[in-house]
């Protein structure tokens, strides 16, 4: 069970139940049922099983929750479940000193356990030390796989702080198990926009989501500034329009690079795109977006290979990004080159589409 604490611009997870945070005072002096109910088993899991649902619903006095963690200890010395007892009650007296150092114990018996790790973040967060917070949710991301997404949405949050993006892109560089998630999932349109170049430059296989959704916000000339800079290996002379015209299949981030769907088409060794296609719906087999300046432009390809009257046909289709349609071109079988010429708009969105 997780709650969100926030504390100024920072989101971090704890646990609700008792673990961490304010809590009541304990009442009552019951003997733990679980542990009565556990008696014909062995007494180092009947001694778990009682102190985790003590924890839980707060069914015992914490004296006799600390009795049961020195039972425990003394079965086992190495159990962290003894310190989780003392980081609870510890922080039922706002004593954070001698928690923090029984949050370490127990993450030294176990680096697994998650509420000592919740807890050391919490404090590191707190306490502005943002690259101690980081390596403790770099090891939580390790071990708590089933809420990486609560661990990258808490870090998307956190990232809105600008003290903590620094931080946030060190960790990054060192590309950790949540670096990925966190490029997948981080809102462009919403996030600082050198933060989110910087992160995109690391995640290079997430550049089409991030200029897409510049170009879906209307900054096409953003987008494709974006994009130039992202491709520090391209020559200018080789940024002719379409990029790739001759579908070499050139490494360069879309959709300012041919998106190719795969089940109709792929690139030819020697260069050339080698399409299948059946006639069956109108799928959209290749496409580019072009920023082209106002003036006269002329589309030209030359197709090879066999067609039938019912396998359909295939065309260029040439448009702005608003949508509005400049030029339908057939695309026929023959030994000459099929062309047309078309003028883009003055609007405030310069960039086109091709599509095939």
């Amino acid at each position: 069970m997780i709650s969100w604490l926030v504390r100024g611009s920072c989101a971090i997870a704890i646990f609700a139940a008792g673990m961490l945070g304010a809590l009541e005072k304990w009442s009552g002096s019951q003997p733990n049922a679980a542990f009565e109910r556990h008696a014909g088993n062995s007494a180092k899991r009947a001694l778990e099983v009682g102190i985790e649902q003590a924890l839980l619903d707060r069914s015992t006095t914490p004296s006799h929750l600390l009795l049961l963690a020195k039972h425990l200890n003394e079965l086992d010395p190495l159990h962290p479940l003894p310190f989780e007892v003392v980081l609870t009650l510890e922080l039922e007296e706002e004593s954070k000193a001698r928690a923090t150092i029984a949050a370490s114990h127990a993450l030294a018996r176990d680096p697994r356990r998650v509420a000592p790790r919740l807890f050391l973040i919490q404090e590191a967060v707190s306490a502005g030390t943002l690259s101690d917070a980081m390596e403790q949710i770099d090891q939580l991301s390790r071990v708590w796989r089933p809420r990486l997404v609560d661990i990258v949405d808490t870090l998307i949050g956190l990232s809105a702080d600008p003290s903590a993006r620094d931080a946030l892109l060190r960790k990054l560089e060192q590309e950790p198990a949540w670096g990925r998630q966190f490029a997948s999932r981080l809102p462009v349109a919403a996030a600082s926009p050198d933060f989110a170049f910087r992160v995109y430059q690391l995640y290079p296989d997430f550049q089409r989501k991030y200029l897409s959704e510049i170009i879906r916000a209307g900054r096409p000339d953003a987008a494709y500034l974006a994009w130039l800079q992202f491709q520090t290996s391209i020559s200018p002379e080789s940024l002719n329009e379409p990029y790739d015209n001759t579908f070499q299949g050139k490494e360069a981030a879309q959709p300012f690079n041919w998106v190719i769907d795969s089940r109709h088409a792929e690139f030819m060794p020697a260069g050339g795109l080698y399409v299948v296609y059946f006639g069956r719906g109108r799928p959209q087999i290749a496409m580019q977006v072009m920023a082209l300046t106002p003036g006269v432009y002329r589309l030209t390809s030359m197709p090879r290979g066999t067609w039938t009257q019912a396998d359909g046909g295939l065309e260029w289709i040439v448009s702005c990004i608003s949508g509005e349609q400049l030029s339908v071109v057939p695309i026929l079988p023959s030994s000459r080159a099929d062309s047309c010429s078309f003028l883009p708009g003055y609007g405030p969105y310069p960039g086109h589409w091709y599509r095939r």
